[in-house]
């Protein structure tokens, strides 16, 4: 029942941010896809590791596991750079 109540949470959270992201920031179809894909990969991961949770309770050790995970995955720091600075400002938007 839980990761009922998290996903659904999620998939609100991902409308709402995007819609944000569009109408708010004006951020280009690209940009706003970008920031899509990183918290696609975000839920993923929480989801594979058996640790779905509310979009707001998201904590630092969360970022740092997931961040790791990318790690193991190969991709260059740039990227994860990247992704990690996305994720930010997307779950600092929750408060």
């Amino acid at each position: 029942m839980l990761l009922k109540s998290a996903n659904k949470m999620w998939e609100h959270y991902k409308k709402s941010y995007k819609a944000y992201l569009q109408l708010e920031k004006s951020l280009s179809d690209n940009s706003v896809e970008a920031y899509m894909r990183d918290l696609e990969k975000l839920t993923q991961h929480l989801q594979t590791t058996n640790n779905l949770k509310k979009p707001a309770e998201i904590n630092l050790k969360d970022l740092q596991q997931f961040v790791q995970s990318v790690v193991m995955l190969g991709i260059n720091a740039a990227s994860q750079a990247t992704n990690y600075f996305r994720l930010n400002k997307a779950l600092l938007n929750i408060v």
